[in-house]
């Protein structure tokens, strides 16, 4: 049914509120500008909070990230699968794969010293767009500069995992990170934490594993160092 439009109490010109809408923007700055002078002041007291409640203050930081590292400590190690891609007299190369949840498979390449004994094992982390090959010269990079090669001629075994930050096309289809980490943030979670628990089950297994000698490292690109340093945080 057609209605009869409503005649203006009052009329005025378009950017008549404009100035009211900035004191509401500058207000917004300003009040974020507060906020993060505050979150500075309690970050240098912070410091001091985690060297005197180390484990308490870790919970938290897992609390921050969510599930699951909010979830109670798993007990045993993660089954696996393992191809091995490449062997000669002295190294050993093999994809992997971690059971991190029933039927939820985690993917990473294994470098091995052969008759070598346990050693050290660091984890070797790709950045952004980037695979455990790229960063593992298995084709050419000049971003990585044959990061992992060059951990493992230091007489380390490595390994290389994958997250959810492949380049589309040349690697695979769109991993969609932005839409399953907002997926996971409306459950109590995100992706950087399910990454982490990842790499975390990951070294459950490898510090079982006859090739480790218990002792780990982490090294990363860009997001990679991100992972590093989150991962050596919970």
């Amino acid at each position: 049914m057609y209605q009869k439009a409503v005649q203006s109490i009052y009329q005025e010109e378009r950017n008549a509120g404009n100035a009211y809408r900035a004191e509401y923007c500058k207000s917004i700055s300003a009040l974020i500008a507060d906020k993060k002078e505050e979150a500075r002041q309690e970050r240098d007291l912070y410091a001091g909070e985690i060297a005197q409640n180390r484990e308490a203050c870790r919970e938290t930081f897992k609390r921050t990230l969510g599930w699951p590292l909010t979830l109670p400590a798993q007990r045993g190690i993660p089954r696996t699968k393992q191809t091995e891609i490449f062997a000669d007299a002295k190294v050993r190369i093999c994809r992997m794969q971690f059971e991190i949840f029933p039927n939820f498979w985690f993917y990473g390449l294994r470098f091995e010293h052969l008759n070598a004994g346990k050693l050290p094992l660091v984890i070797s982390q790709h950045g952004g767009l980037g695979t455990p090959e790229l960063c593992s010269s298995f084709f050419g990079s000049a971003n990585y500069n044959d990061m992992t090669l060059r951990i493992f001629q230091k007489g380390v075994n490595v390994f290389a995992p994958q997250l959810l930050l492949w380049k589309e096309g040349d690697f695979g289809e769109d991993s969609h990170r932005a839409e399953i980490d907002n997926d996971l943030r409306r459950l109590g979670g995100s992706i950087a934490a399910l990454e982490i628990h990842c790499l975390s089950r990951c070294l459950d297994w490898l510090e079982t594993w006859e090739g480790c000698n218990g002792t780990f490292g982490m090294i990363g690109l860009s997001y990679g160092g991100f992972y590093a340093l989150y991962t050596a945080a919970v």
